[in-house]
């Protein structure tokens, strides 16, 4: 996920749960961080996470750390299930791409696999009329 779409994903994340993230640490804040930063950093690396959070990339590994134990508060589980469901509709198109790129990927590949067996055809024939040559010669001894 590039910075935009993250950024794009927060925004929404946040609207949605109607919360403002004013780097606070009051927990009704820090539920909703935890929470996106969990999902976010599926698709993006810790470091854009927290740049995008205003945080260090540890404290994203924090949050991670902290993640099964908060799963245990509704409060919590339904933030981190309201994330994975604004991630899903930012990734699909990103998915949808990727599928494209993967099938023209695919089909380059095997023109090329396609290309290299014909070479390998015609080197053959090289190597079979290399060892009739071989072979003649040892007779001719």
């Amino acid at each position: 996920m590039n910075t935009e779409t993250l950024q794009l994903f927060k925004d929404e994340y946040f609207s949605l749960m109607n919360c403002h993230d004013d780097y606070s640490r009051k927990r009704e804040i820090v539920i909703h961080r935890k929470a996106w930063a969990v999902v976010a950093v599926k698709f993006a690396t810790f470091q854009a996470v927290g740049a995008i959070l205003g945080r260090n990339h540890t404290t994203i590994t924090y949050y991670n750390s902290q993640h099964l134990s908060e799963m245990m508060y509704s409060d919590y589980k339904e933030a981190y299930e309201c994330a994975l469901e604004v991630a899903k509709k930012h990734t699909a198109d990103t998915t949808e791409v990727n599928v494209k790129k993967l099938i023209t990927v695919n089909k380059d590949l095997v023109a090329k696999v396609d290309s290299l067996q014909k070479e390998v055809t015609r080197l053959y024939v090289y190597k079979v009329n290399y060892e009739k040559i071989a072979n003649a010669m040892s007779n001719v001894h």
